[in-house]
């Protein structure tokens, strides 16, 4: 598995988060939720780096993702991992 800083971050954003899709994770390593996102984005905001998702109540995330303080965003090649990502997106 590899890391990047935001510095390290050299692939198209948009098509990474839009057609790839990402995952968020949050929770701890006892209790957590990964779920697949093609909403959000990166930024700075008052000369910090930030990262930007949108999450509805209605989802599993969403109670991890307001009871914790932080929380994942993993990527993937979207077509090589296409029906695991859609696992993720349903159960």
């Amino acid at each position: 598995m590899k890391y990047l800083t935001p510095e390290q971050w050299n692939d198209n954003i948009f098509e990474r988060i839009g057609k790839d899709w990402m995952l968020i994770t949050a929770g701890t390593r006892e209790d957590l939720n990964t779920m697949t996102a093609s909403f959000g984005g990166f930024g700075v905001l008052f000369f910090k780096k930030t990262a930007f998702i949108f999450v509805r109540p209605q989802r599993h995330t969403y109670e991890f993702l307001e009871r914790e303080d932080g929380f994942s965003l993993s990527f993937f090649n979207g077509e090589t991992y296409r029906k695991q990502l859609q696992y993720c997106g349903k159960v």
